[in-house]
């Protein structure tokens, strides 16, 4: 038995009691090091994230510390003495749109620790787990793209932190990098809206593909909705669908390259909603492409129909009876507080937000 007086499976012989008592040890010493240090405002920005911290148990407060690049004599106590810890060394100090930049780190490491868990569907696991048997570059948009193929069947897409376009974030208002938190933050809106939602927007999660952390997203049907796309044919429930989803996720980049039409039904195109690392726009701020969806449904020049259906009222408020806390210390708060505010506006007046007429959301 261990210190605890637990059995422990493979802690039968007194050497192998003493490496697992002494990785116990270690474990509750980096998750003691780690909410004192994460506790300090100068090191996490987002309380909501300062609060997640304190509630990892030790063997996950260890990964989210590797993860969020906290300090060595934190993340990797074995690399240093404990009877002399000295002064932590210095990393360099990243600019806030590097995915390396600490608030980056800290979104990142949070989304790291909680995708894949029980409740969150097969395919979010199947992402994180299935083995990738090709990969060729794909990059066609303003980030690095490459689609893999996984031994057990299917596609998908892989953007790699490091291959993200900054300059757009630099223009759009970003506080820091936010495109991977992004993509996998819209991805946990459709979860909770239902099926849907989910049958428009791929399942994305954050891993590791040869040797790179970024953003994995299944491959969903689809061409691109050019202007030679028969409009008429297009699922009228699904554009209604699409329109409102933009709006609760602050959608300001669907313009057409980033959406997707099949063959759905004899009858009707389908509709693929991709790339959403320029969503969760604040109140405000430039609209930029705007949402294709939201122009289709609430234009005088198409559908000119910004009401909701009780469907979407009951949507709504299902999610907005969970104030969003799924992604807190993902999404940067205060953008977290301005999609609040959208929602209530939504379910106040059983519409969709005013399309922007002074280029500002």
């Amino acid at each position: 038995m261990c210190d605890t007086n637990r059995r422990c499976p493979g802690c039968n012989s007194p050497s192998a009691l003493n490496r697992h008592n002494w990785r116990r040890r270690q474990n509750r010493g980096v998750q003691k090091a780690l909410r004192s240090w994460a506790n300090d405002e100068e090191n996490v920005k987002d309380p909501a994230v300062r609060d997640f911290v304190q509630k990892l148990p030790p063997g996950r407060a260890k990964q989210w510390a590797q993860d969020a690049g906290a300090p060595t004599w934190i993340a990797q106590p074995a690399h240093t003495n404990p009877q002399k810890p000295g002064t932590p060394p210095q990393g360099p100090r990243w600019t806030p749109y590097s995915h390396n930049y600490p608030q980056t780190r800290a979104a990142i490491a949070t989304a790291l620790s909680i995708q894949g868990k029980s409740g969150k569907g097969p395919e979010e696991r199947r992402l994180l787990t299935a083995k990738i048997v090709d990969s060729t570059d794909h990059s066609q948009g303003v980030n690095e793209t490459i689609r893999v193929e996984f031994a057990d069947g299917g596609e998908g897409f892989f953007k790699p932190l490091a291959g993200q376009e900054i300059d757009n974030e630099i223009s759009l208002g970003h506080e820091y990098s936010m495109q991977a938190q992004h993509e996998v933050a819209t991805w946990k809106v459709a979860q909770q809206l239902g099926t849907r939602y989910t049958d428009m927007v791929p399942p994305t999660v954050l891993r590791e593909v040869n040797g790179e952390l970024g953003t994995l997203s299944k491959k969903y049907p689809g061409e691109d909705f050019s202007p030679f796309t028969d409009r008429n044919q297009l699922d009228p429930h699904q554009v209604h669908d699409a329109a409102v989803f933009d709006a609760i996720t602050g959608q300001r980049d669907r313009h057409p390259g980033n959406t997707l039409v099949y063959r759905r039904t004899p009858e009707h195109l389908g509709i693929t909603l991709i790339d959403h690392g320029y969503g969760f726009t604040r109140i405000g701020e430039y609209a930029h492409n705007f949402s294709v969806w939201r122009i289709y449904q609430q234009s005088e020049k198409y559908t000119n129909n910004s009401s909701l259906t009780e469907a979407h009222i009951e949507d709504l408020k299902r999610l907005r009876a969970t104030n969003l806390d799924f992604l807190r210390g993902i999404v940067h708060p205060d953008r977290i507080l301005d999609r609040l505010t959208h929602i209530d506006c939504m379910i106040e007046l059983k519409k969709l937000p005013p399309i922007p007429t002074n280029g500002r959301f």
